[in-house]
């Protein structure tokens, strides 16, 4: 059993405010309606509080006449677990009177639900005071912006016996509930740096879906995301949450955060839209996203290998082919053709246009869901992309074909269709050379390659000396440096100095004067689904 209050009484006296003054959210009916998306947002918000079974907190708050807010405690976290593959599903507590108890059978944290009770304007900010009366405790929490490194090592330091407990890790975007023993093994990082990767990847996912402060821009939602560790299973997302089966370094390291696919794709889950949620689209399309997210670090595409696969497939005669037979990376080129004929503006207009005049209720069947998405794609390129479909295998239904039809767009020359996804730096061959290796491929013209032994200290210009690519783009580099046994290139503006590309990884191995290499995309770190 779990002492009542595992943190010391002066740790106990030091409670922060933000665990204890609860804004008042939008629900996350209302804000999952304003963004359109399959998956809500948490409108709950953490009291750094943890229930045993059958334990008991007492609460007290006061409200001010017609304060217009309804308010829940919740207990339990959605996507965590202590072990086992089945996570944690919140019971839900009214709280009709103050001062107040909750206790709850099965246990685990603490949560409160401030929301308009839709009878009129509410106030903005509810302070309630908790205390742990009988099995139960708080937990440490690192709140950016308020606790330090060292304070964050303390709290762990002093919940040292209690395992898999968990802690908690909070910003305004994300909520990250991991066990101690993780948060532990990687307390040398500072937490306030892994938030702001997930603040990152989030801002780079949000820009795509045209969310942000900008003109014809979203604003972003005020609810966060939750981030839950798992024992067991695979990575997934769904309403709230995306859930972590022991990520380890990469849930609680900056780098760790910023390199892996498996979170990336994940959070892109929570940006997915209702309206155009075609079957075929479930698991590709948060793919944008995930690409958007390497795009912004620089990083070799992970699917540009499948260009080649996708055109055999687009330009097969079969009249009964099917875009859902391709594997996800092959239908990803899909979408990287409309990026690259379009570009960004193609996301955003259909995801603007999605939220102002899609159908946000779910259970409308795949059919609405392919035509709308084949419709509003080809009005937010504004041309008509019924080729482009067709090739793709698609089967646009005569509906579908008089609706865009009826948009009369042009026909698009070339057809994006026929575009192949390249690569801003791409290494095509590695030989031998007496200095060490020379790595030939393409890059922008006239840009700048560098290479090096170790990514992190940085981009050298070759020992040769400054090395750029031709007016047709083409390059060759003699280098010694390899990366973890890998030809690497990265392309640098040559005015600017700005990164413009990371090539593939070519692995190399010398004996003497010779060199063996094959080709290996496939180096990101992280899970894939």
């Amino acid at each position: 059993m779990m002492k009542n209050n595992a943190l010391s009484g002066q740790e106990k006296l030091a409670v922060s405010s933000a665990l204890t003054a609860f804004r008042v959210l939008p629900s996350t009916d209302s804000d999952t309606r304003v963004f359109g998306r399959w998956f809500g947002y948490a409108d709950f918000q953490p009291t750094g509080i943890f229930l045993e079974p059958r334990g008991y907190v007492r609460y007290q708050f006061s409200l001010p006449p017609r304060a217009n807010v309804k308010m829940q405690l919740l207990v339990g976290t959605p996507g965590f677990n202590i072990q086992g593959s089945e996570t944690e599903c919140p019971r839900t507590h009214e709280m009709p009177e103050y001062p107040g108890i909750v206790t709850d059978p099965e246990g685990g944290l603490l949560w409160v639900r401030v929301i308009p009770d839709g009878v009129g304007p509410t106030v903005e900010e509810v302070t309630i005071n908790f205390e742990c009366i009988a099995n139960s405790h708080r937990v440490p929490v690192f709140i950016q912006g308020e606790t330090s490194v060292d304070q964050w090592g303390q709290m762990l330091e002093a919940a040292k016996e209690h395992g898999r407990a968990p802690v908690q890790l909070m910003s305004d975007k994300v909520v990250i509930t991991a066990w101690w023993e993780t948060a532990y093994a990687y307390k040398s990082h500072d937490p306030s740096a892994v938030l702001d990767e997930y603040k990152e990847i989030l801002r780079v996912e949000n820009e795509i879906g045209a969310i942000g402060y900008g003109a014809e821009q979203e604003p972003p939602s005020p609810l966060r995301i939750l981030v839950s560790e798992k024992e067991s299973g695979n990575p997934n997302a769904t309403h709230y949450r995306i859930s972590l089966p022991q990520y380890g370094r990469s849930l609680l390291t900056p780098d760790g955060v910023r390199g892996d696919w498996g979170i990336w794709h994940e959070l892109g889950h929570m940006q997915h839209q209702i309206s155009w949620s075609a079957n075929a689209l479930t698991e590709n399309s948060v793919n944008i996203f995930s690409l958007a997210v390497q795009r912004a670090q620089k990083k070799y595409s992970r699917v540009v290998p499948y260009d080649r696969e996708a055109h055999a497939f687009l330009n097969s005669s079969d009249p009964n082919k099917k875009f859902e037979d391709n594997d996800e990376f092959v239908r990803l080129i899909m979408w990287e053709q409309l990026r690259t004929a379009y570009g960004d503006a193609f996301f955003h207009r259909l995801h603007r246009e999605s939220r102002s005049h899609g159908n946000h209720e779910p259970g409308q069947g795949d059919a609405q869901y392919r035509h709308y998405f084949m419709v509003t794609s080809a009005w937010a390129a504004q041309h008509d992309l019924t080729t482009f479909f067709t090739r793709w295998g698609w089967h646009p239904t005569s509906r579908t074909l008089d609706a865009i039809r009826d948009l009369r767009l042009p026909m698009p020359e070339p057809d994006p269709s026929t575009l192949h996804v390249k690569a801003e730096t791409q290494i095509d061959a590695v030989e031998p050379h007496s200095d060490g290796i020379e790595i030939r491929g393409g890059a922008r013209p006239g840009s700048r390659l560098k290479t090096t032994n170790d990514p992190d200290m940085g981009w050298y210009d070759p020992e040769g000396g400054i090395t750029y690519a031709n007016a047709s783009g083409d390059f060759s580099v003699v280098t010694r440096r390899l990366v973890d046994g890998n030809a690497v290139v990265k392309s640098y503006d040559p005015q600017t100095g700005e990164a413009l590309g990371e090539s593939n990884h070519v692995p190399v191995n010398l004996h003497g004067t010779a060199a063996e290499f094959s080709c290996c995309t496939e180096h990101e770190t992280g899970a894939d689904h």
